[in-house]
């Protein structure tokens, strides 16, 4: 799941996703699954690759994400890139629409 650069990224918890699947499967009415724009940054990645950080208001590496500190990588879903660090700073990845033009 993790890049190996920068991104800004937008994330669910997979067991969130599955729980939902399960209960539509079921013709029960499903919670809806919260998605989170978080920072992935190979640096805050925890040695045994297991968990990554993400940021803490004010700290200047995940400024604005919406979730906080140590998650196990394999409890999340990358569903989406939106911004890419080229370095210096985030550049928007183009949507689909603006590609074809």
């Amino acid at each position: 799941m993790f890049p190996s650069k920068k991104v800004v990224a937008i994330v669910a918890f997979l067991q969130d996703m599955e729980n939902a699947k399960i209960l539509q499967s079921l013709d029960h009415p499903s919670p809806r699954v919260v998605q989170y724009q978080v920072t992935i940054d190979p640096d805050r990645v925890s040695p045994s690759g297991d968990f990554v950080r993400f940021g803490q208001w004010n700290d200047q590496k995940g400024q604005g994400d919406e979730i906080t500190g140590w998650v196990k990588h394999d409890d999340l879903v990358l569903l989406e890139v939106i911004a890419e660090w080229d370095g210096e700073k985030f550049l928007t990845v183009q949507h689909s629409a603006e590609r074809a033009a």
